[in-house]
C-alpha cells in the first residue's frame, strides 16, 4: 500500500511540465559554419576546420549529426535569403545585355517560359524551306505565344 506522501509526490511528478532543451552548437562549430559560408574566405575546408579549433575527424562526425546539419542548413538559408536581391539584379543585368541563357532563366524563374515549338516554313511547292525554334511565352493574359 502506498502512503499518502508517496501518492502526492507521484502526482506532482506527473503534473510537472517536461523541459525540452534546445540544442546549440559548440563555439567551434559556429566558427567553422561561419567560415564555410563566407564566400570571400578562399581557404580550403581543411584549413577552415583547423582554424575553428576542430580536427577533420570531429568535424565529419558532426556532419553526421542531424542537429548540426539542420543548424548548418538554417545558416545557409539565412545567408542566401539575404543575397536574393543582389542575385536578381545580376540576372537582370545579364538579360539587359542580351545574354540569351540569362533571359531564358529569367522567364523560367518568373513562370513565363512555357514551351518550345519547331516551326517549319514551306515553299510554294509544299516542301520545307527552313525550320525555326520559337519559345512560347505566357504573358498571363490567356493568349498563346
Amino acid at each position: 500500500m502506498m502512503t499518502q506522501e508517496k501518492q502526492t509526490k507521484k502526482s506532482q511528478e506527473r503534473k510537472r511540465p517536461k523541459t525540452v532543451s534546445v540544442w546549440t552548437p559548440r563555439p567551434e562549430l559556429v566558427r567553422v559554419t561561419e567560415m564555410l559560408l563566407n564566400p570571400d574566405d578562399r581557404r580550403s575546408k581543411a584549413e577552415k576546420i583547423k582554424a575553428a579549433g576542430l580536427t577533420e575527424q570531429v568535424f565529419y562526425r558532426w556532419m553526421k549529426d542531424e542537429r548540426f546539419v539542420n543548424y548548418l542548413n538554417k545558416q545557409i538559408d539565412k545567408y542566401t535569403n539575404s543575397e536574393i536581391n543582389e542575385v536578381w539584379k545580376a540576372l537582370v543585368r545579364k538579360c539587359k545585355i542580351g545574354d540569351t541563357s540569362a533571359i531564358k532563366l529569367f522567364f523560367e524563374l518568373k513562370g513565363l517560359y512555357k514551351d518550345q515549338k519547331q516551326i517549319e516554313h514551306t515553299g510554294k511547292d509544299g516542301k520545307p524551306i527552313e525550320t525555326e525554334t520559337r519559345i512560347i511565352i505566357d504573358y498571363g493574359d490567356g493568349a498563346d505565344g
